[in-house]
């Protein structure tokens, strides 16, 4: 069956516009149109809906209105707003009515792989109950004022680095994280970073859109009434991982973009976990009270026992924000990179450093996995896929940038 999208619009000329332009799809998708908000919801009502693009102002039910229904009696369908009105439409996106923006005027070539993302996202989650809640998940506030400008800097054509610093250093908590990333030997930047506008130049726009949101994610999730004391050290593990992925990047001399990718999905891979302490509090202590029991780690429970896994979650949940394919990729396979890349790339990099940073917590940790020479095993790591492609010899190394990163935030 054919994926439905619905797009609604007042303007007969932009429904027009939508129909010639996406002609070319009608083989791939079943695509249908409304008028006003009335029309839509009559045909939400009739029609499983998978994503609907609505335009904001519309007379009548405006846009926010239709997308509140939409909420509450699609939940599962996947919500765009497609608008010249810019400020409106960073009111809905941070406010959760839509999961992503898109501005007019928009031309197939950003159209098409924007829907075709949105459609690539469902299948990550085979749980309908928890796919609802999910859809519906209200424990995220709308982003302070000082988030949405950084946000909207970060998105526009020519961000500027000198504004985006002036912006973050009016929010102490935005500054303390990013200046906390930064600094952490992890990254290992060979001096101490003291301003906002030094962290953004170094970091580049593409981490610092995902350090924004990461820090948001974990202050408004971070008290979901869950065994919280469990999930205490998720940031501080992704400060870790987001290090060590790049530096493992680096060393395998991957490309700056995937350098980039890999530090974005290395601090947001486990970002699921919290979604999940939100939305199903219960599931996750079950979760621990079995690896309490010693049934195993936390993926592998959740694989036997239900069936969506933090990874799936995270994914969707970050796809749907609009986060690159590449790091929502990597998230949603970190902990089986084997179904994804045949050649080394920000999945299997992701992969790697998660596993280092859950298992090895000290430098002669590490010098005991390196003198194991040939017979070197990475426990957690799948060792026969970095054979696959071909870079197993490599481990070494890249524990020795995990060692040396370790090292340096060693006391004396």
């Amino acid at each position: 069956m054919l994926p439905v999208i619905l797009f609604v619009d007042d303007d007969h000329n932009v429904l027009n516009g939508l129909r010639r332009m996406l002609a070319p799809q009608q083989n791939r998708w079943n695509m249908l149109f409304a008028h006003d908000a009335a029309d839509a919801l009559r045909i939400v009502d009739q029609t499983e809906v998978d994503v609907v693009v609505a335009d904001i102002r519309m007379p009548g039910m405006d846009g926010a209105t239709l997308l509140r229904h939409i909420r509450t009696a699609r939940p599962t369908t996947l919500r765009l707003v497609l608008s010249g009105y810019t400020e409106e439409t960073s009111h809905l996106h941070t406010s959760s009515l839509a999961h992503q923006s898109i501005s007019k005027p928009c031309d197939a070539a950003r159209l098409v792989p924007a829907l075709e993302d949105a459609l690539r996202l469902r299948p990550l989650i085979a749980d309908d109950d928890l796919y609802g809640r999910l859809s519906r998940l209200d424990a995220l506030p709308s982003l302070p004022e000082t988030l949405r400008e950084v946000l909207a800097e970060l998105n526009a054509p020519n961000p500027s680095l000198r504004r985006l610093g002036t912006l973050i250093q009016r929010d102490m908590a935005l500054s303390a994280n990013l200046l906390r990333l930064v600094n952490s030997a992890f990254y290992g930047f060979a001096r101490r970073i003291s301003m906002p506008e030094q962290a953004v130049v170094l970091l580049g726009v593409r981490a610092l859109r995902s350090l924004v949101l990461a820090a948001h994610l974990f202050d408004s999730l971070g008290g979901a009434p869950v065994a919280v004391r469990q999930l205490t050290g998720l940031w501080e593990h992704g400060v870790r991982t987001s290090g060590l992925a790049q530096g493992i990047a680096t060393q395998a001399g991957l490309s700056h973009e995937e350098r980039d990718n890999a530090l974005s999905a290395g601090l947001l891979h486990d970002v699921g976990k919290l979604a999940l302490a939100a939305i199903a509090p219960d599931r996750v202590n079950a979760v621990f009270e079995r690896m309490a029991a010693g049934e195993g780690s936390f993926i592998d429970i959740e694989r036997r026992h239900h069936k969506a896994t933090h990874a799936d979650v995270g994914s969707y949940l970050l796809g749907t924000w609009g986060l690159p394919i590449p790091v929502v990729t990597a998230i949603a396979r970190h902990h089986n990179p084997a179904d994804s890349e045949t050649v080394l790339g920000t999945v299997t990099v992701v992969h790697v450093a998660n596993a280092i940073d859950h298992l090895l917590q000290t430098p002669d940790a590490i010098d005991a996995l390196l003198a194991a020479g040939g017979n070197l095993t990475l426990p957690g790591c799948d060792m026969r896929h970095l054979e696959t492609l071909g870079v197993l010899d490599a481990l070494p190394a890249w524990l020795q940038v995990a060692r040396d990163r370790l090292q340096a935030v060693q006391p004396a």
